[in-house]
């Protein structure tokens, strides 16, 4: 399955803190990429995605999730550099 949004301003999917945005179980491939996921969390942990497959996180992906009631972390997939040989 693949997931490409808009960019990371066009597609946003948020969990408004209420659980984690997604879950891929074993067996499944999933990419991501292009978009911001917001406030996934889970009464265990903080966290939008839970992987047990094979994910791939392609660039331009923003995730922000809550770490305390009063504060959030940001993670940012960007680009790879292009090599000039």
């Amino acid at each position: 399955m693949n997931i490409i949004g808009q960019g990371q301003t066009g597609t946003i999917i948020d969990a408004e803190k209420k659980n984690r945005i997604f879950l891929i179980i074993s067996g499944v491939r999933v990419t991501i990429g292009n978009l911001t996921l917001n406030n996934g969390t889970t009464s265990a942990n903080s966290g939008a995605i839970l992987n047990n497959g094979n994910l791939t996180l392609l660039p331009l992906l923003k995730v922000t999730v809550p770490i305390t009631p009063s504060s959030q972390t940001t993670m940012v997939v960007e680009p790879f550099p292009r090599a000039v040989i």
